[in-house]
């Protein structure tokens, strides 16, 4: 939707038939009054299906929002997507007001993804990093552990070798970047991940989701795997 009528038209009766105990929270919000990352929960209530989203929001001078894009993991939510002829090819991906901090990180941690660096993206992180995939119900702690996961995953994950920055959020304690993926994943063609950064610039905590509803279940499955440590022998 690109105006406050069109916002306007589609909102004003799509609520008014929405349910009194129907939900939409924030989990965690980083990032300042120029732009922002949010985590948070739509009930099913809203759509038939619970929704975990990361929503990437950039502010202007005033504190109005410009800009505002959604990403979510269909097959999380039991609700298959699919890339239509009509999936959009502009998404203001220009229209940028992040912090320095997270522009830069976002471009070294992705160039490090791209490069298929795991020690380059974990040298990155805080020593206690908690790394999470909500796509593929990944959680890992400690740069450690996120570098042998990287090393061995980053060929094969759709913001790996391919991928790029296409735009920043957030403010000097963390944000998030959107990327396109990398043709390993076609279909699937955008992600998001968010990142919170400690006192001394390194990553505390990485969350990235990407609708991998949109690949099949034997492509889905091998991400999945890729999380398993090698056999101790």
């Amino acid at each position: 939707m690109r105006s406050w009528k069109e916002m306007n038209d589609f909102f004003t009766p799509f609520l008014s038939s929405v349910p009194a105990d129907a939900l939409s929270y924030p989990l965690r919000i980083v990032g300042d009054e120029r732009s922002a990352v949010v985590e948070f929960v739509d009930t099913p209530a809203f759509f038939g299906k619970e929704v975990v989203a990361l929503g990437s929001v950039t502010f202007d001078s005033k504190q109005k929002i410009t800009r505002w894009i959604d990403y979510w993991d269909g097959r999380s939510s039991l609700w298959p997507n699919t890339i239509p002829s009509t999936y959009p090819t502009d998404f203001s991906d220009s229209e940028q007001n992040a912090n320095h901090a997270v522009v830069r990180v976002a471009r070294e941690l992705q160039a490090a993804f791209a490069a298929g660096d795991g020690a380059a993206a974990a040298a990155l992180m805080s020593p206690d990093v908690v790394v999470e995939d909500l796509a593929t119900h990944t959680r890992l702690r400690s740069a450690i552990q996120a570098q042998r996961y990287y090393t061995r995953a980053l060929g094969r994950l759709p913001y790996g070798p391919g991928a790029a920055v296409v735009h920043a959020a957030g403010g000097r304690r963390g944000g998030g970047y959107e990327w396109s993926a990398g043709s390993q994943a076609a279909p699937l063609r955008r992600g998001h991940t968010a990142f919170e950064l400690d006192a001394a610039g390194k990553i505390s905590r990485l969350t990235t989701v990407y609708d991998s509803s949109v690949l099949s279940d034997a492509a889905y499955q091998s991400l999945v795997g890729l999380a398993a440590e090698a056999p101790l022998s």
